[in-house]
């Protein structure tokens, strides 16, 4: 009778005897025992497994499961898993279900993956992403998984290509998503969807094919930073084609002064905030943009610093029906100084819409008569009887002004 260890052990997968997980003569270092939870299991190390796969049949919790590099065998999970260290540089992970919906992936020290495939199932599973104390993907990997970015977590990617399919997508839950991971690429990182992506965007690194619950790329909590140029094609759901490439309901997307942000299909805000990071050896009004059209029906936009201006360009359409663009206005006298919205395409706001100013270097007495412009819509907007709401009505005005009237101006009169 083999007896139990009591010291969790590092694990070499040889596989010879059928491929049966629970087998000890299976595993290089198991002292006769098969492997059970605090155990690190290593896939590729020995020569005579490296192309035969692996089935871990029940819920355990491991040290690690490590995929080393020439691993072209299938390690799949019959139930929810969890580990410290997920590590992949090739072969696949399965996330094998009894229906559509996968088993779970639950990682709670690194997630390494450099390599292979996650998830190659048609079957949508979640890799749960929390407290990682290091977490990035590279490219060259495929994953059929949704990753949610848990909190503690911050998840970086680098070059290469990196495809999103089965319906599955990246969820910023609490965490941080952060573009690039190298600041020095010349090309720069884009996230791209689909076989057929613009022009602009075929330099693509981060590429994700389809999903069907929302938006390509969504942010409903944490932080995503875009500090380079990216791109997001292709779009949500085909039988829906008002859905967007970006879509954010919470958490935050803050964007660097001078970085666009290529939504082929639009970006779809109905909450969080909206925020732009200047940089403060440059002057006022730094410009952050938006390539597509852009919804917001809630939600907050902040943009530059507490004391500096910035704008937000959007190259099509803007849908401004609810929320609030927290605007700064600056009353230095001779100061036009203030944050504004622009749009190339057509302005549409309805009176659910909230432009709140914050008054900058000057008393309320001293700014009264001084008029801002907020908003800019070279293509003019859908109605110009319908003005935004604010929160002190009582000391602000909006006016529209131009022929044809493409600006909306903000008077202080009280």
């Amino acid at each position: 009778m083999l007896e139990s260890r009591e010291v969790p052990a590092l694990l070499n997968w040889v596989g010879t005897f059928a491929g049966e997980f629970s087998n000890p003569a299976n595993w290089y270092g198991s002292s006769g025992v098969a492997p059970t939870t605090g155990d690190d299991l290593n896939f590729g190390t020995v020569p005579q497994g490296r192309t035969i796969s692996c089935v871990i049949p029940s819920a355990l919790t491991f040290k690690g499961i490590h995929l080393i590099s020439g691993y072209t065998g299938t390690e799949t999970v019959q139930d929810n898993t969890s580990v410290g260290t997920l590590e992949s540089a090739s072969g696949s992970i399965a996330q094998l279900g009894n229906s559509a919906d996968g088993y779970d992936l639950n990682v709670t020290n690194i997630f390494a993956f450099t390599g292979g495939t996650l998830n190659n199932t048609s079957n949508t599973g979640i890799v749960h992403l929390k407290n990682l104390t290091s977490g990035y993907i590279y490219g060259g990997t495929t994953t059929g998984s949704t990753l949610n970015i848990e909190s503690g977590t911050t998840l970086r990617y680098g070059s290469g290509d990196i495809t999103f399919s089965n319906s599955a997508f990246i969820h910023s839950l609490a965490g941080s998503i952060t573009l690039p991971i190298n600041a020095n690429d010349p090309v720069g990182n884009f996230i791209k969807l689909n076989a057929a992506p613009p022009p602009d965007l075929i330099e693509g690194k981060f590429t994700l094919t389809k999903n069907d619950y929302g938006a390509m790329l969504v942010v409903a909590g944490g932080e995503l930073i875009i500090t380079k140029t990216v791109g997001i094609s292709g779009h949500v759901d085909n039988n829906n084609p008002t859905s967007a490439s970006l879509g954010m309901n919470g958490g935050k997307i803050t964007i660097t002064n001078g970085v666009g942000v290529h939504v082929q299909f639009g970006f779809a805000m109905s909450g969080g905030t909206l925020n732009t990071v200047i940089d403060p050896a440059l002057a006022n009004n730094q410009t952050v943009y938006i390539v597509g059209t852009m919804s917001m029906t809630g939600g907050t936009i902040e943009l530059g610093s507490a004391t500096a201006s910035s704008s937000l360009q959007v190259s099509e359409d803007v849908f401004f029906t609810g929320g609030t663009f927290k605007a700064k206005v600056f009353g230095d006298v001779g100061s036009l100084e203030r944050d504004l919205w622009t749009t190339l395409g057509k302005f549409t706001l309805s009176a659910a819409a909230n432009i709140t100013p914050t008054l900058i270097n000057a008393t309320p007495a001293d700014a009264v008569g001084r008029t801002w412009m907020m908003v800019e819509a070279q293509g003019g907007f859908a109605n110009t009887a319908i003005f935004p709401t604010t929160a002190v009505p009582a000391e602000w005005s909006f006016y529209y002004d131009g022929t044809p009237k493409t600006k909306l101006f903000i008077k202080k009169y009280a």
